[in-house]
């Protein structure tokens, strides 16, 4: 994009510092005991709040969800009076073991630099089971007016005897209070009004419990249902499902719904790992990961008879960025950028002279939001001393694999996220296509490629005499 010594500085320079997204993903795996109910939290990073999280024993087979729900600093939910609170900092979730050797337990928060999170919490009492039948009780608080839920969670008096039957948001159409969720079509709804929690006592007296709906101002937020169910079988069985957010979105809460919410209990309930196909939970360490484009949910029934169950995904646009893109009038070069950092270096000549900013810009995926329908796309600079003094983009992962060995190249990072096409020449809806075309100057050393989502561009340069390589990803649509 200029010459070689000044874009080696360049690119040490703003690479150091990409803006990521102001959401993120923290997970911790802590131990449970044989045979024990254990807590297991996580704190989000300071300055941050919790929209939603959730919890995952080691050994699915052979654990129960007693907790399940938003922590305040040092304090967990079920020391929290009712009424409204600040926003959580983390999340915690108990597990019940009845495995004889230990096992992990994980627990996720996704968490926003938003301060105008906040909790509604509520508590109740649950009636004691009756001989050999457990009882159920829940609670259902509603965010106030204006606001939208993005999750919550339970806690119970007794974790051994009494468990989360489910936690899900209370849809904002049909039947009272917008509930229950497993009683809808799969499909794609309105923003959550409020979180329901239900609980299973095991125990022979009254027990108690707090649930909490975590509320944010926010607009654009849908919620996806995805409908499974338990096989009606001789014998006790666990089932899963997972609600997939719609093209451009983000999972920022989730959580699961069950017809029968006295004979089942949660085992668990997660953002899933972003890009894996199917969406799987997540098996990794201790970190900080970009957010999910689904939320994955399992429950166990103790009876035989099979019945409906619901995975529900609360989706918020992904955090946008915008592609630049420049032309330097004395290389006849092009360049493409989405980090303003580096739009501002360029503006201020430290990329060195002739580059001029263009009209023309599009709409992109922070390369910290694992959008729905999203890949990462790939930077690569020419090789200085073997390559073109240029940049080149690809969203292919086999065009990228391939690209890291030509030494010609250089990888530089990730830029950006934008979306695959679904077939050749075609976007996915709410998408536009970006073309690239190519000035077929590899014999001169002097390779480079301009990206455009105009069509009338596109065949303008062709007509000059460059390549016309189709559609290579797709941008957010504007309005």
């Amino acid at each position: 994009m200029c010459a070689i010594s000044r874009c080696l500085v360049l690119a040490c320079a703003l690479y150091s510092g990409f803006a990521h997204s102001a959401t993120v993903v923290v997970q911790h795996v802590g131990s449970i005991a044989p045979n024990a109910s254990e807590l297991v939290s996580v704190n989000c990073p300071s300055g941050m709040y919790a929209l939603s999280g959730g919890i995952l024993p080691g050994n699915v087979f052979q654990a129960e969800v007693g907790a399940n729900g938003p922590m305040y600093a040092s304090t967990t939910l079920l020391s929290m009076p009712a009424g409204t609170a600040t926003g959580p900092t983390g999340w915690y979730g108990v597990i019940h073991s009845f495995y004889n050797a230990s096992m992990t337990g994980t627990v996720t928060a996704v968490c926003t630099t938003d301060s105008g999170v906040m909790s509604v919490i509520g508590a109740g009492t649950v009636p004691a089971a009756t001989g050999t039948q457990a009882n159920f009780g829940g609670v259902l608080p509603n965010c106030p007016s204006g606001l939208v839920a993005t999750g919550g969670g339970g806690d119970t008096s007794d974790h051994t005897l009494m468990k989360i039957s489910g936690s899900s948001p209370l849809l904002s159409s049909t039947l009272p209070n917008g509930f229950p969720a497993y009683n809808h079509p799969d499909g794609t709804y309105g923003a959550p009004v409020g979180w329901n929690t239900f609980v299973r006592n095991q125990r022979t007296s009254t027990g108690s419990m707090v649930g909490a709906a975590i509320c944010a101002p926010y607009s654009g937020i849908v919620s996806v249902l995805h409908n499974f169910g338990v096989p009606a079988t001789t014998l006790p069985v666990g089932a899963a499902g997972t609600a997939t957010c719609p093209v451009g979105k983000v999972a920022i809460g989730g959580g699961m719904d069950m017809a029968n919410v006295v004979n089942g209990v949660t085992v668990y309930s997660v953002p899933s790992v972003p890009d894996t196909k199917p969406p799987s939970y997540p098996a990794r360490p201790d970190g900080t990961y970009s957010t999910s484009d689904s939320w994955i949910a399992s429950f166990f029934s103790y009876v035989t008879t099979g019945f409906a169950a619901t995975t529900v995904a609360i989706c918020a646009d992904a955090p946008r960025a915008t592609a630049t893109l420049f032309l330097n009038t004395t290389l006849n070069h092009y360049f493409m950028t989405s980090d303003d950092a580096e739009v501002t270096a360029i503006g201020n000549g430290a990329a060195g002279p002739g580059w001029t900013q263009l009209p023309e810009h599009f709409l992109v995926v922070d390369r910290g939001a694992s959008a729905a329908g999203s890949g990462n796309v790939c930077r690569f600079y020419g090789t200085p001393g073997k390559g073109p003094n240029s940049h080149f983009y690809t969203i292919d992962p086999a065009e990228c694999a391939a690209v890291k060995l030509d030494p010609g190249w250089t990888y530089e990072a990730i830029a950006f996220r934008a979306f695959y096409p679904i077939s050749a020449g075609a976007c996915p809806a709410g998408t536009v296509n970006v073309y690239r075309v190519y000035n077929n100057r590899f014999a001169f050393n002097d390779s480079n490629h301009r990206y455009t989502t105009s069509l009338t561009t596109y065949n303008t340069m062709i007509a000059a005499g460059w390549n016309g390589e189709g559609t290579v990803f797709c941008a957010i649509a504007t309005s």
